[in-house]
């Protein structure tokens, strides 16, 4: 039985009515796609995010990539290390600013786009399989307005206003994500 095996959520009384449970259950297994065809590369798939950003800006500043990639520097820091000890990237400290380390691709790293860099598109288009152009148009907006309204949520419950993530930028990297093709 697979966990898309509708009798499996039932047996979670209500999951299978949560859009968060769903959400999770495609997140993991987008995730365990990904990284079965980067795991010979020595990448994880949260190590993969940060190669792709890098392919895009390369030498810019660990506290800019955990911003754009929305993940705590601690979690950046520790992907930077063992990419570091594997040759993928190298840190320097920048020379304008001491406190700032900025984070470059080795040759290595740069070849692995070739290797690797397609992976999530052939990802998204295992999972998008028998969806019209319409139906991705409308998942995609759903999935934005689910975005912003969890941020606007958050924004008045949990965080001050000022350290709130606007929902552009939400929206940005959704579709940088999702118009992958």
């Amino acid at each position: 039985m697979t966990m898309s095996d509708p009798s499996r959520l039932h047996r979670f009384s209500g999951l299978e009515d949560s859009i968060g449970y769903m959400a999770r259950i495609i997140f993991r297994r987008f995730s365990a796609s990904v990284e079965r065809r980067t795991s010979p590369f020595g990448i994880t798939t949260g190590q993969l995010a940060i190669l792709r950003a890098l392919w895009t800006v390369d030498g810019v500043a660990q506290h800019q990539l955990s911003d754009s990639l929305e993940l705590c520097q601690a979690t950046v820091a520790i992907s930077l290390q063992k990419l570091e000890a594997i040759g993928v990237v190298r840190r320097e400290t920048n020379s304008l600013n001491r406190r700032e380390t900025l984070v470059f691709l080795t040759h290595r790293g740069r070849a692995l786009e070739n290797a690797i860099g397609e992976v999530p598109r052939a990802v998204n288009a295992a999972a998008l399989k028998g969806f019209t152009a319409s139906e991705i148009d409308t998942l995609h907006q759903l999935f934005l307005t689910a975005l912003r309204n969890l941020d606007a949520s958050e924004r008045n419950i949990f965080r001050p206003a000022k350290q709130a993530r606007g929902s552009a930028h939400l929206a940005r990297s959704m579709t940088a994500i999702c118009n992958d093709p």
